[in-house]
């Protein structure tokens, strides 16, 4: 970004602007924040230490964090509303932690979403959608997976989710999801 600048160290760097001030990067963190393009990415520079939680690591940018699970090969980024939606329905604690950074959904050239993978969920958002929260059997089949038929995801005939996965009223143990077309 411009106006900040970085040192290099043998574990990391130290980012430094104006709005931030001084902040590490360091190890595993380090290495996949520089492969997403550090601070040109949507997620910015760091603005805190990266900090301990259950089962990992989390570092705060300026629009977004990384987080790494433990023993895990890489960290993943995860910004915007699907960050907001993730914070908000438990985090790592209830979905584990993100396997994918956050990536496009395109029909053809065209951007037409975003969706972030987690351990145990999978987070869509579209700009006709909010962020929605899709896991368990019905996150299996909506999007397809080795040995079970899918529903396309996104590109398919249900278009985006519309909600969070929920019980169905009056049926015990039944779930269910909305979509943008069923």
């Amino acid at each position: 970004r411009a106006g900040s600048r970085k040192s290099v160290f043998s574990k990391g760097c130290i980012y430094w602007s104006p709005q931030t001030g001084s902040v590490p990067v360091l190890e595993r963190i380090y290495l996949d924040f520089e492969l997403i393009g550090e601070g040109a990415h949507a997620i910015g520079l760091p603005v805190a230490e990266a900090e301990n939680i259950g089962g990992g690591k989390v570092q705060r940018f300026q629009n977004g964090k990384m987080f790494l699970r433990s023993g895990a090969a890489s960290a993943f980024e995860v910004h915007g509303a699907i960050l907001a939606k993730y914070e908000a329905a438990g985090g790592p604690a209830r979905f584990g932690f993100p396997t994918t950074h956050e990536s496009d959904v395109q029909r053809g050239a065209a951007t037409i979403g975003k969706l972030s993978e987690f351990e145990r969920c999978t987070i869509y958002w579209s700009p006709a959608t909010p962020a929605a929260i899709i896991y368990g059997a019905i996150r299996e089949r909506y999007r397809g997976s080795p040995g079970v038929p899918g529903e396309g995801g996104p590109l398919g005939d249900l278009g985006f989710p519309t909600s969070d996965e929920s019980d169905i009223p009056g049926a015990a143990g039944a779930r269910y999801n909305t979509f943008q077309n069923g």
